[in-house]
């Protein structure tokens, strides 16, 4: 229901492996923070994070409830400092795990996003004909991830119009811009 506020099918978010939910109970003893169960918080969706290698490393976890309707209950700190982990669709898995393109891609296009609205929207909407689709969090980008994209590939960076993501996309922009194309789309 979350997911098709935003219109982006559960079912291929599912079948892509993007995303799971946790479920209502039992409650896993790891999905807490304090003694606080995630579920009580309304953070639900559980959406990988990869490191520089392609490996699972974290979980991002994202509330299920709108914005205005969380009760007064005590929320998840804010990420930061994700230390290099970015969401990431198959494609970019394969990116990450061999930093160059597949010898039979007619691709050299990565899509970089903010936040996991954006990825699942994106990796969903794109997988008929699959680009490496990459999700940032505060703390994701850094030299080391820079290092993954291979030398001439084209990355798109999709961006709100907010001075976070200005700050983002310049960083972005700065460490791929002597051996890669930068496109900075503002959403």
């Amino acid at each position: 229901m979350w997911l098709s506020a935003f219109g982006i099918d559960a079912n291929v978010v599912d079948a892509l492996s993007l995303a799971r939910v946790l479920p209502d109970d039992p409650v896993p003893e790891w999905a807490r923070y304090g003694r606080t169960s995630w579920v009580e918080g309304g953070y639900r969706l559980l959406v990988p994070l990869y490191d520089t290698s392609g490996a699972i490393s974290a979980l991002y976890a994202r509330s299920l409830r709108p914005l205005g309707n969380r009760s007064g209950r005590r929320s998840l700190p804010a990420v930061s400092g994700a230390g290099c982990f970015v969401m990431a669709n198959r494609p970019a898995l394969g990116l990450l795990r061999t930093a160059s393109w597949p010898a039979k891609s007619e691709w050299n296009s990565v899509l970089v996003v903010g936040g996991a609205v954006d990825f699942l929207d994106w990796a969903t909407s794109v997988h008929v004909e699959p680009i490496p689709v990459l999700g940032l969090v505060p703390g994701s980008w850094s030299p080391a991830m820079a290092a993954r994209i291979p030398n001439g590939s084209r990355v798109i960076l999709r961006t709100h119009k907010n001075p976070i993501a200005g700050r983002y996309a310049h960083q972005l922009a700065a460490s791929l811009h002597e051996r890669c194309e930068v496109v900075v789309r503002n959403c």
